[in-house]
């Protein structure tokens, strides 16, 4: 992902080091994993419906995450009109959906709210190492782009530094069906393209 100064994006893991481990971190000589509770996998994860509803799934995912449920359908027809086969076209899209009120499947209504974000193609970088990590200590993943694909930020593994975690690898729960929970396929997918990796985004919102 970024560098220490900003985000970063590859799987396995670092806290600073002043900071108390929590439940979810696990921290050795080599380093810190913090992620979400893989025993939510089942609750949380979705294969993706449609060829090109990887953005829709990763929200999908996301909301579950924070105890909501709505459909992909439902996602691809408040963005398009109707249950279309196509992708987000730009991440704005993605932080759009993810920064509104909705109505879940209950009937009840929530709050998604964007808090912070990494869009290379936008030109924003609200995000730092510390942001994501605190984040999936609270069980609260992320939804990140590469160049032609959405997924949902699970895990990482960092090491601890006086100038904050420096994030080592990632982890993620990908919709295209058949590969589940991963890691990075290679070392650029795992980290942000102003260092030379692939990812173009990442959306930390809060589920209320």
């Amino acid at each position: 992902m970024l560098d220490r100064r900003v985000v970063a994006a590859s799987l396995v893991v670092s806290l600073v080091s002043s900071r108390a481990a929590r439940a979810a971190e696990k921290c050795n000589t080599n380093g810190c994993y913090v992620g979400v509770e893989l025993s939510q996998a089942d609750r949380i994860y979705a294969a993706q419906r449609q060829s090109q509803w990887c953005w829709a799934a990763s929200i999908q995912m996301l909301f579950a995450a924070g105890g909501r449920s709505v459909s992909q359908e439902r996602i691809v027809e408040t963005a398009y009109g109707r249950q279309y086969n196509l992708p987000a076209f730009a991440p704005v899209q993605i932080a759009s959906l993810t920064n509104r009120d909705w109505v879940d499947e209950n009937g009840d209504t929530f709050s998604s709210n964007l808090v912070a974000a990494y869009d290379a193609f936008a030109g924003v970088n609200t995000m730092n190492n510390d942001m994501i990590i605190e984040a999936l200590a609270q069980d609260q993943p992320m939804v990140v782009c590469n160049t032609h694909h959405a997924m949902l930020l699970t895990a990482a593994t960092y090491i601890p530094t006086p100038y904050g975690p420096n994030i080592t690898n990632v982890g993620f729960f990908d919709p295209w069906p058949g590969r589940g929970l991963r890691g990075p396929d290679s070392l650029a997918e795992g980290r942000t393209t102003n260092i030379g990796g692939q990812i173009t985004y990442i959306g930390l919102a809060e589920i209320e």
